[in-house]
């Protein structure tokens, strides 16, 4: 299958699972913790067979992602959940912006060698400055500038993961790093999220022993992890992997389109969204061609 068809079927499933926490509205936490629960029961056949990385690094930058992702996928189903899928994925391109500005800052000889390529070097600005302008037009919108505020904390900590990922995946000797990865991060962040639920009860069996959650959990499992399998095949089939994360950026549109068809109120302003969304595109085509 073209990795461009297995990357749209990958932006498809991202959508749709943000798509779900807008239309069900249960706890964040909850979803984000029994979704990844099932992910690792999923994965744990591949993981057995192995074989496992052997350096210990890779294991402690998993471990790393641990707290993070619990928060930024907490925040991140409880933003869909409140705001609606489309305000908070047109946001979410910062995070394009932020990993961009981490990596350069981790990597300072880059800057030598998109300096040496004007024409990069003006896209890279134009695309800098148009993220931050488009950004700063939100916030003549309190309920805009709201989702900003919130959506901030969550695309820094989705960035610095990014980076412990390819971290991670960089010691990692074969494919099957991914799964063990997948795997341990699930097992970790369900371990660490199901004590916290049932040792704080608050009602845990009332908010998630019932058919509504039930089929948000299935969906939001099914989609991740089609996401990921399209996300590793299309990686497998481009040359360039900077296209696939280009195509994901058009989860906004698909989010648009479903929410026109259902006539679901968007509640920011479309515009500067899809200003972040371009921009960001831009920078991704800029960096990797």
């Amino acid at each position: 299958m073209s990795w461009v068809i297995l990357a749209v079927f990958m932006a498809l499933c991202n959508a749709s699972m943000r798509i779900v926490n807008q239309h069900y509205k249960v706890s964040g936490f909850h979803l984000a913790i029994l979704t990844k629960t099932s992910l690792c029961i999923l994965t744990l056949p591949l993981a057995v067979v192995g074989p496992w990385p052997s350096n210990i690094e890779f294991y402690w930058f998993v471990l790393a992602t641990v707290p993070l992702m619990i928060y930024a996928d907490r925040m991140m189903f409880d933003l869909c959940s409140e705001y609606g899928g489309g305000p908070v994925s047109r946001i979410e391109p910062l995070g394009v912006v932020i990993t961009f500005v981490i990596w350069i800052l981790l990597n300072i000889t880059l800057l030598e060698s998109y300096a040496a390529q004007p024409l990069r070097s003006v896209i890279i600005i134009l695309s800098l400055c148009g993220s931050v302008f488009f950004a700063m037009q939100m916030r003549s919108d309190p309920v805009s500038l709201n989702v900003l505020k919130l959506s901030l904390p969550m695309i820094g900590i989705y960035a610095f993961g990014d980076y412990l990922n390819k971290s991670a995946m960089d010691l990692s000797i074969d494919e099957n790093g991914v799964v063990i990865y997948i795997f341990l991060q699930s097992l970790l962040m369900s371990t660490v999220g199901l004590s916290f639920m049932f040792y704080k009860k608050n009602n845990t069996r009332m908010k998630i022993l019932n058919a509504h959650f039930a089929k948000a959990v299935v969906l939001c499992s099914v989609f991740m992890l089609a996401a990921l399998i399209f996300k590793n095949n299309a990686f497998a089939n481009v040359e360039n992997p900077a296209y696939v994360t280009a195509i994901n950026l058009s989860v906004p549109l698909w989010i648009l389109i479903y929410n026109t068809i259902t006539q679901t109120k968007d509640e920011i302003k479309i515009l500067p969204g899809c200003g972040i969304v371009i921009c960001a595109c831009a920078l991704i085509f800029a960096t990797h061609i």
